[in-house]
């Protein structure tokens, strides 16, 4: 199938399109009547079909697709919205175009070469040619409707009268409010949100300790000043007993006030051991779990390195070679570590190891996605169904687990 394929955006009040041609004006006006968070816009012109994907994202951005064919037309309007949608989650995850901010909200990126932009649209083309491979020949214009005329539906409306009015109106549009988000990227969103309330918690609990140990620390001076008062309280005695005819009674108070200070001498070493046990808890903590990982996802590739299933998406036996983890995980600090990668089939009876390695990476503090080196061959189906896990061990800890199936 013949098509063009464009991209636009819309950040600050400004309008970008690739390729910039004389499609810029339909696209302009496309964003002009978006309404809705996700809507469908088509416009007829001839035998021409433009089929335009508009996405609404926080502070008035939008994301938009437009695909163009001649002289055919899409016959389904549910399927082109989830085609669509599922670019959008696969722009999202290789950080195209698209990204997810620290609050899992869909931002645009700033500064995106043309070279993303042309590989964006070929592999857009080529989905489409693959999913709508089959399309009807399009019906003369009736000219029943003026060329400009808009109609608008719900993607809840019969796909007859969607289809039928793409057909004779100049412009309709078929909005989608709510769900416009796959699964995909709301378990991505969810993992996003849950990272950034443990570093809220790790973070509050880190000063917290800072204030404990700040407190102890207050109180060891104050624990050092009284213990010169003392000293200062037995100088005065000791010239009270030179000065006293009542010796016994000078050496009474005398052994007193050394009572006095070895207990305030206890009192000391008490604190100075509470310090030391913070400071040791501190750093023991972020020794043992320099990372904190709080997802795992699993691809199966080819020996080459390309995609055969994308990461967390059913994997099929018989398409199996080999199996790639990615990990999502939260780092203190800047650093790097080996993790041990063990994956177990699950038996009735007990767990087999079939495969383990280990594995250094780096990383930088905050929030990130690392893919792990991968597990099996090239002969394409050599992963038996069933239920498998990788571990993920350091320091003989196992620091996530995740579980997966293998379907026949």
């Amino acid at each position: 199938m013949l098509g063009s394929v464009y991209i636009f955006k819309h950040s600050e009040g400004q309008l970008s399109v690739y390729p910039n041609d004389s499609a810029r004006a339909i696209l302009k006006h496309f964003i002009s009547i978006a309404t809705a968070a996700a809507q469908v816009v088509t416009h007829r012109s001839g035998k021409v079909m433009y089929y335009g994907y508009i996405r609404k994202l926080p502070k008035s951005e939008f994301l938009g697709f437009c695909i163009l064919v001649n002289g055919v037309y899409v016959d389904n309007m549910q399927g082109l919205m989830r085609f669509f949608e599922r670019n959008v989650e696969q722009l999202s995850r290789n950080d195209e175009i698209i990204r997810y901010d620290e609050n899992g909200e869909l931002r645009l990126i700033a500064d995106e070469n043309s070279d993303v932009f042309e590989k964006t649209c070929h592999k857009l083309l080529s989905r489409f040619d693959e999913q709508f491979s089959e399309l009807p020949v399009l019906p003369p214009e009736t000219f029943s409707v003026g060329v400009n005329e808009l109609s608008t539906h719900l993607i809840s409306d019969s796909n007859d009268s969607i289809i039928k009015d793409t057909i004779r109106y100049g412009y309709t549009l078929t909005a989608k409010q709510l769900g416009v988000d796959t699964s995909g990227m709301l378990e991505t969103v969810s993992a996003i949100r849950k990272l950034k309330r443990e570093k809220e918690e790790i973070t509050s609990k880190h000063t917290e300790l800072q204030k404990k140990y700040t407190r102890l620390v207050s109180q060891k001076k104050q624990y050092s000043f009284v213990a010169l008062l003392i000293l200062a309280l037995i100088g005065c005695g000791v010239c009270l007993y030179i000065l006293n005819d009542r010796a016994n009674e000078s050496d009474t108070d005398n052994r007193t006030l050394q009572s006095e200070v070895a207990e305030l001498r206890d009192s000391l070493n008490i604190t100075n051991g509470i310090c030391s046990n913070l400071k040791a808890q501190t750093n023991s903590y972020r020794e043992v779990m320099p990372i904190i990982i709080t997802n795992a996802k699993i691809g199966n590739f080819y020996p080459d390195g390309s995609v055969e299933t994308e990461f967390g998406e059913k994997i099929y036996s018989n398409r199996t070679m080999y199996l790639k983890p990615r990990i999502c995980f939260t780092a203190y600090r800047e650093g790097e570590i080996k993790l041990e990668v063990r994956l177990r089939k699950i038996e009735i009876n007990q767990d087999s190891i079939v495969d383990k390695y280990e594995y250094e990476i780096e990383y930088t503090e905050g929030s990130q996605e690392i893919n792990l080196r991968s597990c099996g061959w090239s002969t394409m189906g050599c992963w038996a169904g069933g239920t498998y896990k990788f571990e993920f061990w350091y320091m003989g800890r196992c620091l996530f687990v995740r579980k997966f199936t293998v379907f026949d």
